[in-house]
C-alpha cells in the first residue's frame, strides 16, 4: 500500500503533527508500507527534512515530496497513491491536498489533531467559523475516514460530523530509542545551576498558552518554600509567552530557581526526561501529548490535567491528573516530590504503560486496517 501523509510543516519546533508524522512513516516503512510525505516548506524542505533524517530511525527510508501551493503538482503527486493521511487542517497546503485528493477520488484520513475541539475552535473563533462554513465542513463532512487520536476527541468530531466515519488511533513511540538513555545528572551540562546534584521538575513544551507553562510557575511559586532543594525547567520554543514568563519569574523572586534553556531537543531532552523528578504539563488543552510518552518511556511520572485527555496516566498509577489551577497542581508537586517511594513505583508504573500500549509498530497495524478498510470502501466494496 502506498500512503502519501500531508502536513503544513516539517519544521520541529512546531511540536505534534511533525514528531508524529515523522515516526509513524518510519514505522510504515519497517512494516513494508510504502509511505511518502509531503510538505510545504519552501526552501527550508531540505534543513528540516534532514533534522528529522538524524533525529528518526529510519525515517531515511521515508520519500520525501515538498511540495508548494501548486494544485496541478500536487494533484499530479496525490494520484500516485492509494490513500492520502492529511495531518492537522485550517492551513492551505492541507486544504489544497483535500480538494486534490477529492478531486482525483483517491480516499482521504483526516486527522484533526485536536484542532477541532472547543478549546480550539474558539481560539481566533471568528476565523474558524468562517473557514468551516466556506470549506472545511463539507471536507470533513465527505472525507472517508476521520482519525482521532483519543476518546474524547471521537466524542466531539461524531457530534459534529455524525455520517462520517471515525476511527480512535494515539500516537506512540519506539521503544528503542528509550533503552540507552544518559547518565544521571547529565542534564546538568544544560543547565549548570544543577551541578550541585539539585533536583527539578520538568516542563517541556512550547511555550504556548495551551500548555500552560503560567499554571505551573503560580503553582511552583506556592510550594518553593516548602521544597528548597528542588528547582523548575521550563524547556521548549518561544510561542510568544517567553517575555511574560520571564517577567513572572521575576515577580515571584524564582530567579534561581527557575530555569528556561530554551528549546531542547535529542540527548539534551533524554537528559532532563530521565533526571528529571517528574514531567508537570498543566496544559489547557492536548490531541496527544508526544512529550508526555516519552517521560513514560524513560520511566517518569507525569503530572498533567483533565483536558490533556490522557486519564490513563492516573488510571495506571503513571502519575496524577490534577485540575487545571495552581492550588491543584501545587498540592499534586508536592505528593509526588515528597514521597520516594511513591515515585518509584510510579515510575515502574509509567514505563509499563507505554511499553503496553503506546509503541509505534502497534500504532501502525492499527492504523493499516483502518486504511485498508478505507481503501476498500472507497472502491465500493464491503468490509
Amino acid at each position: 500500500m502506498k500512503v502519501l501523509h500531508v502536513l503544513d510543516s516539517l519544521r520541529p519546533e512546531n511540536g505534534g503533527p511533525p514528531a508524529v508524522v515523522t515516526r509513524l512513516a518510519a514505522a510504515q516503512v519497517r512494516a513494508g508500507i510504502s509511505p511518502a510525505v509531503t510538505f510545504n516548506d519552501g526552501h527550508l524542505s531540505r534543513q528540516h527534512a534532514d533534522w528529522w533524517i538524524k533525529n528518526v530511525p529510519e525515517f531515511s527510508g521515508v520519500a520525501l515530496r515538498p511540495c508548494g501551493l501548486q494544485p496541478a503538482r500536487l494533484g499530479q503527486l496525490v494520484r500516485q497513491f492509494d490513500i492520502v493521511h492529511v495531518h492537522g487542517i485550517w492551513k492551505s497546503f492541507p486544504t489544497l491536498a483535500c480538494w486534490q485528493a477529492e478531486h482525483s477520488r483517491v480516499p482521504t484520513v483526516i486527522a484533526p489533531h485536536g484542532m477541532l475541539s472547543t478549546w480550539s475552535l474558539n481560539q481566533k473563533r471568528l476565523k474558524k467559523i468562517l473557514a468551516m462554513k466556506l470549506i472545511w465542513h463539507r471536507l470533513l463532512c465527505d472525507t472517508t475516514v476521520l482519525h482521532a487520536l483519543n476518546h474524547a476527541e471521537e466524542s466531539e468530531l461524531r457530534a459534529r460530523f455524525p455520517t462520517t466515519a471515525i476511527d480512535v488511533i494515539p500516537n506512540g513511540i519506539f521503544a528503542e530509542e528509550f533503552n540507552a538513555l544518559p547518565v544521571s545528572r547529565e542534564s546538568s551540562r544544560l543547565v549548570p545551576a544543577l551541578c550541585g546534584g539539585r533536583r527539578f521538575i520538568l516542563f517541556l513544551a512550547r511555550l504556548h498558552y495551551m500548555k500552560g507553562p503560567d499554571l505551573l510557575l503560580d503553582a511552583f511559586a506556592r510550594i518553593a518554600h516548602h521544597v528548597p532543594d528542588l528547582d523548575l525547567i521550563i524547556a521548549g520554543p518561544d510561542f510568544g509567552m517567553k517575555q511574560g514568563l520571564e517577567a513572572q519569574i521575576a515577580k515571584a523572586g524564582l530567579l534561581t530557581r527557575v530555569h528556561m534553556p530554551g528549546a531542547v531537543y535529542g540527548r539534551e531532552k533524554l537528559a532532563l526526561l530521565h533526571d528529571a523528578e517528574c514531567l508537570c504539563q498543566p496544559s489547557r488543552h492536548e490531541g496527544f501529548s508526544i512529550t508526555m510518552l516519552e517521560a513514560l518511556a524513560c520511566g517518569l511520572p507525569v503530572i498533567t490535567t483533565k483536558n490533556a485527555n490522557f486519564d490513563e496516566i492516573g488510571t495506571a498509577g503513571a502519575g496524577i491528573i490534577a485540575g487545571a489551577d495552581a492550588e491543584s497542581l501545587s498540592t499534586a508537586v508536592l505528593r509526588l516530590t515528597t514521597n520516594s517511594q511513591s515515585r518509584i513505583e510510579q515510575s515502574e508504573r509509567a514505563r509499563e504503560l507505554v511499553m503496553r500500549c503506546y509503541t509505534w509498530p502497534a500504532i501502525e497495524q492499527r492504523l493499516r486496517n483502518v486504511y485498508s478498510k478505507a481503501v476498500l470502501e472507497a472502491s465500493g466494496g464491503t468490509s
